[in-house]
This record gives C-alpha cells, structure tokens and sequence, in this order.
C-alpha cells in the first residue's frame, strides 16, 4: 500500500485538502491520484461550500469554491 500524502479536514463548510509530502515537488502520479480521491470526497459532500488546496507554509495553496468544481 503507498504512503498516505494527501488528507481532508472540514469544518465549517470549508473543506482544506492538505498535501503533505516533504519534497517542494509533490506531484507524483500516487499524490495526484489522491488529490483526485479528495476532491471527488469533498465535491460529494453537500455541507463543503468551499475547498482550500494546502501545499504547506513554502507551496502556493489554492482556493475555489466548490460549486465550480462541480461544473
């Protein structure tokens, strides 16, 4: 089984889907993989009005509400 990289927290209606990898460059096929897992968790929850994408204190994180992900 590979390594856990990416995890989901949410609270209220925000959801933030945390990468945590030590590298600056995370996006290995397994860490995509569980970023799709993620945000097709969080696009399936009515209660997320919102979805932050964290990369950690040096990475650029990302915001979109989730109504767009949705189409």
């Amino acid at each position: 089984m590979s390594e856990q990289y990416v995890h989901v927290e949410v609270e209220a209606g925000v959801a933030t889907i945390r990468i945590d990898r030590p590298k600056m460059n995370p996006l290995s096929i397994a860490v995509q993989d569980q970023i799709g897992a993620a945000a097709r968790q969080v696009s399936a929850d009515d209660e997320v009005a919102a979805v932050v994408l964290y990369g950690g204190e040096t990475a650029l994180p990302l915001a979109r509400t989730s109504r767009k992900w949705r189409g």
